[in-house]
């Protein structure tokens, strides 16, 4: 029963019976300590509300004041993008002017060279063919460097590409036709492990990927008999495409630096090379959206796991139609 209720009932108490007064007063005393604390309580609530106002007026400003300055550093960071990609495809453009206007006094070289050994083909002069021999030797690393860059600046073009099916089993056969010598002095065999899936590529660059890879599967391989296996997986909803060797292997302490620009593990005297196969490669895979990556045991070999986009698989029905028999 509430104080209220109560004083009504002493009222009525009052006009029919001798009730004592001061039971009166002491519910009187108890309304009005309850009266004081309802409106102490009232106050307490208003002034929470104005705090919990400045609160929150201060940290709508707090907001705003940083919206606007999240605004003006992605201005910033994109002028500074533009300024990075506008000086990134001068670069590439400079590169691959320079690596196109050194081909021909390059050449010019090489073939002034060989004409000048035939001139000194009967002098009994073991230094100048020596020199003859170096500036040959030095000339032709240039030049597959030159090449290596030219192909590499191709890559960074923004030109929209052509992408074409391709089957991957008719790829590996073409590849295996081109490089018919070199796998006849190495005693060296490509073996398709599985059926290949057919995909959406441009065709320039995975055929670069796919020769890059196999060549290199050869090259660093002391084996009587290098073998590289190709074979196709579907990992946890993933397309993966391997590159199985039986070469040398590389240390895991260097496996991050095979893709770096450039960057060799042996000496030229070893293993020729300019240092851009995987980084060709990997920038070929990355700019569809894919991922390049090794597994390797120094002495038993390396897998070069190449994992493309979804998107460029084709349909195992559409398949059918592209590569006929070979699904």
């Amino acid at each position: 029963m509430s104080k209220f209720e109560q004083l009504k009932q002493l009222v009525k108490q009052l006009e029919t019976t001798d009730i004592k007064r001061r039971d009166l007063l002491q519910v009187v005393e108890d309304l009005e300590e309850e009266h004081i604390r309802n409106v102490f309580w009232i106050n307490r609530q208003k002034q929470d509300i104005k705090v919990n106002e400045n609160f929150v007026k201060k940290t709508v400003a707090l907001l705003e004041d940083s919206n606007e300055a999240l605004k003006k550093t992605n201005d910033e960071l994109k002028n500074t993008n533009e300024k990075l990609e506008k000086s990134n495809g001068e670069l590439e453009r400079f590169a691959y002017i320079a690596s196109h206007d050194l081909k021909t006094p390059l050449a010019n070289i090489i073939s002034f060279t060989v004409l000048l050994e035939k001139e000194i083909a009967g002098m009994n002069n073991p230094n100048v063919s020596q020199y003859l021999s170096f500036i040959k030797l030095g000339s032709t690393r240039l030049k597959n460097l030159i090449t290596d860059v030219l192909e590499f600046s191709r890559l960074s073009s923004n030109a929209e590409e052509e992408l074409e099916q391709i089957d991957l089993n008719a790829l590996v056969k073409t590849i295996t036709e081109s490089i018919s010598e070199y796998l006849k002095q190495r005693n060296a065999e490509i073996i398709i492990h599985n059926v290949l899936p057919c995909i959406k590529f441009n065709a320039s660059k995975i055929f670069m990927l796919f020769k890059n890879l196999i060549e290199n599967g050869i090259k660093y391989n002391e084996s009587e008999a290098p073998t590289i296996q190709i074979s196709a997986i579907e990992k946890e909803g993933c397309h993966q495409l391997l590159f199985q060797d039986n070469g040398i292997g590389i240390p895991e302490e260097m496996v991050p630096k095979i893709f770096k620009m450039f960057s060799r593990l042996h000496r030229n005297d070893q293993y020729e090379g300019t240092g851009l196969g995987l980084s060709t490669c990997q920038k070929i895979v990355e700019s569809e959206g894919g991922k390049l990556r090794v597994r390797s045991q120094v002495g038993e070999g390396s897998t070069f796991i190449v994992e493309l986009n979804p998107d460029c698989f084709i349909s195992h029905d559409l398949q059918k139609v592209v590569c006929g028999n070979n699904v």
